[in-house]
């Protein structure tokens, strides 16, 4: 097995993430509401940081927003 086929490139894994900003355009937050969130640690949306670069997977950007979806009785689901 090669080296590359162990470990995604770089192309591939950045394809997949996106920056604070991006993260909180999704969300439907401001990008400082967003940083708030992950200083305070108010909700544990699992992030990247390289030095001052933050970057967020999509896949955990969706989990956050399924995980808050409510029924049409009001109860969250679980």
């Amino acid at each position: 097995m090669t080296t590359e086929s162990r470990f995604p490139t770089a192309s591939r894994f950045e394809s997949n993430m996106l920056t604070s900003k991006q993260a909180a355009k999704y969300l439907g937050i401001s990008s400082g509401t967003l940083a708030v969130w992950r200083c305070v640690k108010q909700y544990e949306i699992p992030y990247y940081k390289v030095g001052k670069s933050v970057r967020y997977r999509m896949e955990d950007l969706e989990k956050f927003m399924s995980d808050r979806r409510v029924e049409g009785n009001g109860q969250q689901n679980a």
